[in-house]
């Protein structure tokens, strides 16, 4: 049960990246938080795991990786999609 515990305390950790703007915390905190859960489950259970789970939590960081990675470049260029992001709904019904 501790270990769980630890998995979600480093998961809250890693998501905490939402109190910046609301829809970072589906966004980046679950593509980063899924290679945080990956690193953090190798370390606690590094002795006892076998070959195939490794393999599985290192794919499981690459996603996570990639997925924020992706996400975090697409937020930065696209000012298209900041806007649609960003924009209050009362600002946008005014100026429509």
């Amino acid at each position: 049960m501790m270990y769980l515990l630890i998995l979600l305390a480093i998961s809250l950790a890693v998501s905490a990246v939402g109190w910046k703007y609301f829809i970072y915390f589906f966004s980046l905190g679950y593509g980063y938080g899924v290679a945080a859960l990956a690193v953090a489950m190798l370390v606690m259970f590094g002795g006892a795991i076998s070959l195939p789970t490794i393999a599985l939590c290192a794919l499981f960081f690459v996603f996570g990786c990639r997925l924020g990675t992706y996400l975090l470049v697409r937020e930065r260029k696209a000012a298209a999609y900041r806007k649609i992001l960003y924009c209050s709904v009362r600002y946008c019904m005014l100026h429509r």
